[in-house]
């Protein structure tokens, strides 16, 4: 009975020891092949902001309409002047 123990525990440990690598690779390798956004310069986000003001002006209180469409101009604008496309005026 000792000998089967003894194999339990050397199966058990190298499962073990296994799944330890796993979880120490498997973070190393999800991390190094994740891109890191690119960062927007102030005087980009100032230009585009000024663009999506004018474009959509502010409407009354109460009204959120324009909000979205305001976001989403200011968010094409940003990816426009960051891949050097440059948006319509």
């Amino acid at each position: 009975m000792a000998s089967t123990a003894a194999t339990w525990g050397s199966a058990m440990a190298t499962i073990l020891r296994g799944l330890s690598m796993l979880m120490v690779v498997c973070p190393i390798v999800l991390l190094s092949s994740i891109e890191a956004a690119p960062t927007i310069s102030a005087a980009v986000a100032r230009k585009c902001r000024e663009m999506a003001v004018k474009t959509h002006p502010v409407h009354p209180p109460g009204t959120k309409a324009y909000a979205g469409v305001e976001r989403e101009y200011f968010r094409d604008c940003v990816s426009k002047e960051t891949t050097g496309n440059k948006p319509k005026q």
